[in-house]
This record gives structure tokens, sequence and C-alpha cells, in this order.
């Protein structure tokens, strides 16, 4: 062999060497990767598997396992592998503990993050062994997805008889059903609980008919938790939190509940729909019809926006930290409304109501202790009258009688607000509108905006920003309110005359014929119509058009020249002529 053959036969070795070696096993590693995501079957005869146990133990991470439809009666366990484990759907597999261990359990360690997905069937008849996490256990730090399930009937003498997210495990639950399950605490789910961090997400599902011994009926949550489009209804504790107790392990942690319903949950002790200690953010969301009071806020920081805290048995609010509420109605409750009081910790309780609706309840606002603030808001129709304790105007506040003591610059003290019943006018929740002629309305506080809009999502301002949760609209955007113009279309233009800055089609702006007071506009001629409507406003004969102003009647037309007023009267009839012609 020549040294030029070596020499070529030693560039190959190292190109083998250095370049194809590495790219080699690249390929070998990924191919191997991909021959890890299998689909395992499992069914009574016929398929990979007869026992979701048997699938899972021969998975490797990646799998999917999907489950026929059938009634599997297994304790299922599931360690540190990456697995989704699919059921042919909520009413067609069953997954039955039988009542002797979670029927799931989910197990992580100190190693490589994992995560499981749980879809569509049923979890049933869990007992758990551990006392915790009678339906799925979760342990140490998983991400766990449970979606489209239903998670029924299953207990734990301890904590979350539906399911326990114990540690810093990430539980995120969709269009799923948590209904019947019963625990010492956290009957539907208990997450982060038990010194744990945990990360709780629920959207579009809902929590019922739940119990817990303790507290939480149907959340107990220490840790992070989202909460949307979800309802959490019929759920009891023995103790405290009906629907939801939410005691944070640190300040830091933030709770959200968006568009979501409680509804019709109890506690022995108090806060049937929500009791609260951390920081909780309330939006779009309505709390009613709970035993035990509503809301209470323990400690550090609650915010209500957009909201309907209506129905409850006991207080709608009761706060001892401090609270911001705004755009959100708090209506119809059998004790107060809202009330500040004390929780033994030389924690002043402090509130900020703006532009919100207090109506219709035992009594409006009860200050024991601390600070309330009032700005735009309306406090009417209480039983026992409006205001109890002191109250801090902040100006623009109405109130019915005159407990709030309101003397700030635009308050409207011993004041009927003319309000409508709680109802759907639009938006997520329901409100009480402003009706017709109601003081309330354009006399928020001019510096509004903010806020932007009113509890439906209507803009503000429309005019002026009225007082209250309600904004009434102003579509044409000439001052004069949509429901005093109506929807009919006066001058038949196709437009509706909310939309028609010239109702009648007299030629005369709506803003000019209405006057100065748009809640209360001029009728001349007392009629019931006014002039804006009108097409003869002082019912003279001769239309609005040929007089050139709203309100205008023949004798106020100017005579100081020198032409006599007779002269003038063949030339009106004339213009009436035309006139009548012209609108045949």
């Amino acid at each position: 062999m020549s040294e030029n053959d070596n020499l070529y036969k030693d560039s190959f070795l190292n190109l083998i060497t250095n370049i194809h070696i590495p790219i080699l096993f690249v390929i070998i590693l990924f191919s191997s990767h991909l021959t890890q995501a299998a689909t395992i079957t499992v069914c009574a005869s016929g398929c990979d598997h007869t026992t979701i146990q048997g699938a899972v133990n021969a998975a490797s991470s990646g799998d999917t396992i999907n489950i026929a439809a059938g009634t599997y009666k297994e304790n299922v366990t599931i360690e540190v592998k990456t697995l989704t484990v699919n059921g042919a759907g909520a009413d067609s597999t069953i997954v039955d503990g039988n009542k002797s261990a979670s029927v799931f359990s989910i197990r992580g360690s100190s190693g490589p993050p994992f995560s499981v997905t749980l879809k569509n069937m049923t979890i049933t008849n869990g007992k758990a062994s551990g006392s915790i996490g009678g339906g799925i256990f979760i342990e140490v730090d998983p991400s766990v997805t449970v979606t489209d399930c239903i998670i029924s009937g299953n207990f734990a003498n301890n904590a979350g008889g539906g399911i326990s997210n114990l540690g810093g495990g990430i539980l995120t639950i969709m269009d799923s059903n948590i209904s019947s399950n019963s625990a010492g605490f956290g009957g539907g789910i208990a997450s982060g609980t038990m010194g744990g961090a945990g990360t709780l997400t629920i959207t579009d599902s809902t929590i019922g008919d739940n119990s817990a011994r303790s507290n939480g009926g149907g959340i107990e949550n220490s840790g992070l938790m989202s909460i949307d489009n979800t309802i959490i209804i019929n759920n009891t504790a023995a103790a405290f939190g009906g629907g939801i107790a939410n005691f944070v392990e640190a300040l830091s942690f933030e709770t959200t509940i968006t568009n979501s319903i409680i509804n019709s949950n109890m506690a022995l002790e108090i806060g049937g729909g929500i009791i609260h200690a951390g920081k909780m953010n309330i939006n779009n969301s309505t709390i009613i019809y709970n035993t035990g009071s509503g809301i209470v806020n323990l400690l550090i920081m609650m915010t209500i926006t957009n909201s309907t805290i209506s129905g409850n048995k006991g207080v709608g609010i009761i706060n001892n930290a401090t609270i911001s509420i705004t755009n959100s109605n708090i209506s119809g409750n059998f004790g107060d409304g809202f009330s500040n009081q004390d929780n033994g910790m030389g924690i002043l309780p402090n509130t900020a109501l703006t532009f919100s609706t207090i109506s219709d309840n035992m009594r409006g606002i009860s200050n024991f202790t601390g600070m309330v603030n009032l700005d735009s808001s309306i406090v009417a129709n209480n039983s026992s009258g409006d205001c109890s304790g002191s109250m801090i105007s902040l100006g623009h506040n109405l109130a019915s009688d005159n407990s709030c003591s309101l003397t700030a610059m635009g308050d409207l003290p011993n004041t009927n607000p003319l309000l409508g019943p709680l109802q759907n006018n639009g938006g997520p929740t329901e409100s009480q509108a402003l009706l017709p002629g109601s003081p309330a309305i354009g006399k928020g506080n001019p510096s509004c905006p903010p806020p932007s809009t009113d509890q439906r999502g209507v803009e503000r301002p429309q005019g002026k920003c009225d007082i209250g949760a309600f904004q009434t609209a102003d579509s044409d955007s000439d001052g004069i309110q949509d429901s005093l113009e109506g929807g009919e279309d006066a001058d038949n233009d196709g437009l509706p005359n909310h939309e028609d800055t010239d109702s009648d089609g007299d030629g005369i702006p709506d803003r000019k014929e209405a006057g100065e007071d748009f809640d209360n506009p001029v009728d001349t001629d007392s009629d019931g119509t006014p002039d804006f409507l009108d097409l003869d406003s002082d019912n003279d004969g001769v239309p609005d058009s040929a007089e050139g102003g709203g309100g205008c009647s023949v004798a106020s037309i100017n005579t100081t020249t020198s032409i006599p007023l007779y002269l003038l009267i063949p030339a009106l009839i004339v213009i009436r002529r035309v006139w009548r012609r012209y609108r045949s």
C-alpha cells in the first residue's frame, strides 16, 4: 500500500471517529426516543392488557394508554412516568376503587419532573388507605391534568375526598365534575395542604355536593389557585368554607376566581361561600344563596370587581382585613350586605367601595371597626337602614336614608335611586339597572374613568358616569340616556331613537331640545312626549322644523321688527301645507 493510500485510510478513520460516530449516536438516541411513544390498549379481551395497572407497568414514559368502555375495579399506581391514560368517555369507562384504596395514586420523587393526564373516565369508590386522596392521590411534585372526567363517590378520612394534591404538585382540572366526595377537609379537592405549596387550576368544571367534616366542603387550598368558568355548588363544611376554604401557606400565593358561580354552599360556622386568608381576586363572578355568609375575608387582601353577592343567609361580605370592591352589586342578603369586623389580631379592616350598589339587604353596611370609604356608590333600600357606624365619603354617593352621613361634594343622601330588580341586564353577572329618571344618572365622580366600564362591561362614561355599578347607555352620545330615548323610530328614518341625534327629524338636535337637564328633558306642551321626540313640541299646530327651534311658539318669534305679526300668518299657513305634503 502506498503512502498516499495510508493517508486516505487514516483520513477516513478520522472522519468516522470524529463525525459519523457522534451523528450515528444521536440518531440512535432519537430513534430510541421515538419508539418509546407507544399506544397501549386495555380491555376485557383482545387488547394489550386486561388491567390498567398491567398497562402502566408495561408502559414507558411518554406512552398513551387507551382504556375501552367497561368497569375496571382497580387501585392504580403510577410512579415517575409521563403517561396519558385515556378512557372511552366518562359515561363509558368506570375505574372503581372498590373502597379499598385511592383509585389512582400518582407518586413522584426528587428525580426528574413528570406529568400524568387522566381523560374521559369516571373515578369512583376510592377510599384512601393512607387517609389522603380518595379518588386521586398526588404525592411530591408531579404535574397532573384531569380532563373530561367525573370524580365521584370517593372518601378520605383526612384530606381530599375527590383529589389531594400535596407538596409542590401542579394539578389542572378541565371540563370535569368533582361531586359527592367527602373528607375531613377538602371534601372535593385538597391542594397544597399540610404544609405543601401546590398549584391548582380549575377551568370549565363543576365542584358540587361534596362535604368536609372540618373546612372546605368543596375545596381546601393553601397554595396557588386559579378558578375560571366553574360552578361550585351545594358543598358543605362542618366548620369553615362551605364552597372554598383558602388559607395560603405564603403571602405571595395568589388566588383568582373569574367568571364563576359560588352557589348554595353551607358552612356551619362561617364562610358559606368562601373563607379566605391571603390574596384573592374575584372578577365577573356570582356568590349567591350560600348559608353562613357569602364571603369572609380574614387576612391580607381581597379585590372584588364586576361581581354580584346576593341572597346569602348571613352577611354578604364579612371583612377583617383589606378589601376593594368595584363595579359590584351586594343585594338581597339576609344579614348585612357588608360588614367590617375585628379579627382579634389588632389589624383594622380597611374597605374601599367604588361605583358599587348595596341594596335590599337587612342593613346595607355595618362598620364595627376600621374604615369604610365610599366613592360613587349607592347604598339604598336596606330594611334596617343603609349604614351603621362611621363612613368616609369621597363624594358622589347616594343613600336612601340619612344613616350614612353623606356630606361630601356630590353626595345625595335621603334619595330614592330608582333601582330596577336584580336581573340579567347583559354581562356576566346579574345587576340592578338605573330606571329612567334615576337621580344617580350622570352624577358619578367626574374623574371617572376609571373605571372604564360598569359591572356588565358597558363603557364608562356615556356623557357622564352614573353612580353605582350600572352605567346607563347613551348610544348616540347626545347626552340623553338610551332608556329615555327608547328603541322606537320616531321619524321613520331607519335609526332607533337612541341611535339618532335628531330623533323626531325636525332638524333640531335632541341635545338642544332636551334642555340642560338630560335626565329630565323638556316637555313644553306637557303631553308626556319630550320635545326631542315631539314634532310639534308646543302643540301650536306648527312643526318645530318650521319654527326653527324646539319648543318655539309663534308668540316667541322675534317681533321686534316693524312687521306686524298678522302678516306672518299666511306664510306660516303655506309652510304648514308644504310640511304636510312633505311628510305625506
